[in-house]
């Protein structure tokens, strides 16, 4: 075969690969459908969410009259183009179905104290990263206030709130030495911007600079004027003719019982009233539960009014002789991760006296959502099946606080 031949060989060939690449390419489809970004990206880039219509009102409870977020001098959110109403955006046939209202219990009088439980908070990252779509980048951007900023009308309605901090919050040390959350001191803003009248810090751990962290960490809350709590350690609130004794405590299957419960039977002597908040090794749900009912019966038994996990997926509730126990409010707010547990609890208790001088109780459950808003913003759950399937499980009526899929 002579050169030429072999030209026209290979003309021929590239002819029928191209013919080829020409059939196969028109064969694919001429528009692509993009998945939608992640949530977390579109809460830095401050885009509406694909079902954001429909759960405006549902998270709107700060402001209802325009179903915005109060603005602040710090932290609010940047101003942006209202979103479209449904009639703007395209003709519909139907009108759009009304939303389930969000109910917030009343602010106690002047006679009935109220106190709210929230579960374990951690405000920061990772080694501490402040990387585009971390917890830290976030509270750069819109304020460290923002994450709780959807429970601000509800906080700033009690007398105390009470959370539990497991992120190290400092501006020196070096971050990458541990996985823990951790973030700058300034993330203390997100308690103090929230009413929160008490941080307990039992359980609180980091694997390097253990000493140095917990110095930093309390030093940001007391540059805030926020109480923290120690293991093992009581602080009490004494207003409106009460006398609450508040005890944070961390379990652990080896730990001992005798410190919290002496200062349980001594707070049962002097207080109207004696509230025990605890996290545990258990939190993680890796270990088997029973040690911990026990010792929880015990403090029930040594005079313990309440008791409320604070960390951990939410768990049901048992009664011990009269002492609830909340094994478990959730997880509220983790900045380490943006998936896990969609469902937390908050617990309101509202203290009367009677006539004959005793004090009344009473327990309000309040299910939230941790992140269906945005990335690490708690929001109330509306009236709705999903608000009921939660109470149920707390009751210990289902299973699961998870609608059936």
């Amino acid at each position: 075969m002579n050169s030429a031949h072999r030209r026209l060989v290979w003309t021929l060939a590239a002819l029928v690969l191209l013919l080829v690449l020409v059939v196969v390419l028109d064969s694919f489809p001429r528009t692509v459908t993009l998945p939608p970004l992640p949530a977390f990206m579109m809460q830095h880039k401050r885009l509406p969410a694909p079902d954001e219509a429909e759960e405006e009102t549902q998270t709107a409870l700060l402001s209802p009259e325009t179903g915005s977020l109060p603005s602040t001098e710090t932290g609010s959110p940047p101003e942006t183009e209202p979103p479209a109403s449904e009639t703007e955006r395209a003709p519909v046939t139907e009108p759009p179905a009304e939303t389930a209202a969000v109910v917030i219990p009343d602010a106690p009088d002047d006679e009935t104290l109220a106190l709210t439980f929230l579960g374990a908070c951690a405000p920061g990252s990772p080694l501490g990263s402040r990387a585009f779509g971390s917890y830290n980048a976030q509270s750069a951007q819109n304020g460290a206030d923002y994450s709780l900023s959807l429970l601000a009308e509800l906080l700033g309605t009690d007398d105390v709130s009470i959370t539990a901090n497991t992120a190290v919050l400092s501006d020196t040390l070096d971050f990458t030495r541990s996985m823990a959350c951790a973030g700058p001191a300034g993330n203390a803003d997100v308690y103090a911007d929230a009413s929160v009248e008490l941080v307990s810090l039992a359980g609180f751990s980091y694997e390097a600079d253990a000493e140095a962290a917990l110095a930093d960490t309390c030093r940001a809350l007391d540059d805030r004027s926020v109480r923290w709590a120690p293991d093992a350690s009581r602080a009490d609130f004494e207003m409106k003719g009460f006398r609450v004794a508040v005890i944070c405590a961390y379990l652990t299957r080896i730990s001992g019982r005798s410190t919290e419960i002496s200062l349980i039977r001594q707070a049962a002597r002097e207080a109207d009233y004696v509230v025990v908040c605890f996290r545990s090794e258990a939190d993680d749900g890796s270990l088997a539960q029973e040690w911990l009912s026990a010792i929880l019966r015990a403090y029930a038994n040594a005079g313990a009014s309440l008791i409320v996990g604070l960390g951990g997926a939410m768990r049901p509730t048992e009664t011990v002789g009269g002492t609830v126990i909340a094994y478990s409010l959730g997880t509220l707010l983790d900045g380490g991760t943006v998936t896990g547990e969609d469902a937390a609890a908050l617990l309101r208790l509202s203290l009367r006296r009677a006539e004959n001088g005793r004090v009344e109780p009473t327990l309000t459950w309040i299910p939230c959502y941790t992140r269906k808003a945005g990335a690490w913003l708690p929001s109330i759950m509306p009236e709705g099946e999903e608000k009921e399937q939660v109470l149920r499980y707390l009751d210990g009526q289902a299973d699961s606080p998870y609608l059936p899929s």
